[in-house]
């Protein structure tokens, strides 16, 4: 093949060129920018749907661990159960479609599918952020100002309801006409307008960004810097030594969390970043396509987390799975914990649990120690 032939099979390009059509050069090129390769999309679909069935097995033992069993629906572990949920919803809903369209090469859906899809997805995701910071300014009240503030479960479940709606105003107002949701590259899922440039879809896009992302953002930092500065002034001043150990759980959580709340979500947000700055060009389809997959891939590790870090959520799964073969002792234990810090108390795994009030208590372990299993594994939620 000759190099004009070789330039004439590829969808006109070369026909656009020698004609002076730079303009319709470019787009033809930008069109196949957005592609993937047969393979590309055959990778991405089974990817995908590794995502779906984890994400869905995995939420829903979380779901259904905490709603069985009495003793583990604390206030932070409802909160966990609405984290749960949401996460539910991508992987049930919203990655089987991605997973659809990836095996299609094409978003096959329609478009009232794509907004509906748009929408769900992006008010899941919300409101998984704003539940981890809602979460994080909890632990830093329980934590830095014990009985300031009386956590109870009715509280509670009017957070999560807040937190919703909140989600809901955020996310709602392209189905209304305020920006709009339209497939985005490669062409397998949908999304806010993020190419527009028009002063309509750029007001949205910076309503999204700050009340989606920075104040939730700012508060998980925010909340869990001022909790790092409070241990390390309580083991410095001589709080206790007991207290500077108990911490030790804490600050793996808190470093585990945010960074893997970084590294899921900050690609895409990045290249939505780009793709708003009217850069689009230098992305390929690629570059936009793997981040997006891998920010969906914390609906399946965030369970796992949650699990490793909390032997209560391990216990009574294993019981439920194995009929009561699995002695529950962690969720009703004989034995005392070990001797608490100061500031301590043994029926919640936080400094003066006064603040905390629910329809049953959660008792630490026998191997708990005050700020291990339990306070640890809570705030991991929603990455």
């Amino acid at each position: 093949m000759t190099l004009e032939q070789h330039l004439k099979s590829s969808n006109g390009t070369f026909d656009a060129v020698i004609n002076g059509n730079q303009s319709e050069a470019h787009e033809i090129t930008m069109a196949q920018m957005r592609r993937l390769s047969p393979g590309g999309y055959t990778a991405a679909a089974i990817v995908l749907t590794f995502i779906s069935v984890f994400g869905v097995f995995n939420n829903f033992w979380i779901f259904v661990v905490i709603a069985k069993h009495r003793p583990l629906r604390t206030p932070v572990n409802l909160m966990l159960m609405s984290l749960s949920f949401g996460d539910f919803v991508i992987a049930g809903f919203g990655t089987p479609l991605t997973a659809g369209a990836a095996f299609a090469g094409n978003w096959i859906y329609g478009s009232n599918l794509c907004v509906a899809y748009g929408f769900a997805m992006a008010l899941a995701g919300i409101a998984s952020i704003v539940t981890l910071a809602v979460i994080s300014v909890e632990r830093y009240m329980l934590i830095c100002h014990p009985g300031a503030v009386v956590i109870t479960t009715r509280k509670t479940i009017l957070v999560i309801l807040f937190v919703w709606v909140y989600a809901f105003a955020v996310t709602f107002p392209p189905v209304l006409g305020w920006s709009s949701i339209v497939p985005e590259s490669p062409n397998i899922a949908c999304a806010v307008n993020w190419e527009s440039s028009a002063s309509l879809d750029l007001s949205y896009q910076i309503y999204l960004l700050v009340l989606g992302l920075v104040i939730p953002l700012g508060a998980i930092v925010g909340s869990y810097g001022k909790i790092l500065h409070f241990i390390r002034h309580q083991a410095q001043s001589g709080a206790g030594q007991g207290v500077a150990k108990s911490q030790t759980h804490l600050i793996r959580m808190v470093v585990i969390m945010i960074a893997c709340f970084l590294i899921a979500w900050m690609p895409y947000t990045l290249v939505s970043l780009i793709t708003m700055a009217g850069r689009k060009d230098i992305l390929t389809a690629t570059a936009t396509a793997v981040p997006a997959i891998f920010a969906k891939s914390s609906i399946v590790y965030n369970p796992i987390i949650y699990a490793l870090m909390n032997v209560q959520l391990r216990t009574a799964f294993l019981t439920m799975v194995t009929c009561g073969t699995v002695s529950p002792a962690v969720l009703h234990p004989v034995n005392r914990p070990k001797a608490l810090p100061p500031g301590f108390s043994n029926l919640q795994s936080g400094p003066s649990s006064a603040g905390h009030k629910s329809d049953s208590a959660v008792y630490p372990g026998p191997d708990s120690t005050a700020m291990g299993e339990q306070l640890v594994a809570l705030p991991s939620s929603a990455v």
